[in-house]
């Protein structure tokens, strides 16, 4: 079955959305590290298989904000590679940076400015143990 035209509006079929490419991928200029990364943005699940692994209290919404952003970042660097292992390292590299990197994957996966924010405030000031995130933003 195809797209149907009502009032100039193309509805889509669910094969429209089934094969539609539309996790974006970018590139992130790092000077400082004397090159560019590559990131990419996360599909739904992906995303909430992230939130899942960051639980960090019985509310689904209790994340532990630091978690979070490595696992955002670790998964969300495509070129070069990363994985949990180093997550040390990067915590160790600018702030400035990291959170460039991060900014773009939360940009390229849709993530809200509150709730990138609240999970960088928190990481910055270490005294809030989580950060209540509604799901589905």
């Amino acid at each position: 079955m195809g797209k149907a035209k009502t009032n100039h509006v193309t509805y889509l079929t669910i094969e429209d959305i089934a094969t539609a490419v539309d996790v974006q991928e970018d590139d992130v200029a790092v000077p400082e590290w004397g090159g560019t990364v590559r990131v990419r943005g996360f599909t739904k699940g992906q995303e909430m298989d992230l939130r899942k692994r960051a639980k960090s209290g019985p509310d689904p919404t209790d994340l532990d904000p630091e978690l979070l952003e490595m696992l955002f970042l670790v998964d969300g660097m495509i070129d070069p590679q990363t994985t949990d292992a180093d997550v040390a390292m990067l915590k160790d590299k600018s702030g400035a940076v990291v959170n460039r990197i991060l900014r773009r994957i939360m940009d390229l996966s849709g993530i809200s400015e509150t709730i990138r924010e609240k999970t960088e405030q928190a990481f910055r000031e270490g005294s809030e143990p989580t950060v209540s995130v509604p799901s589905g933003t």
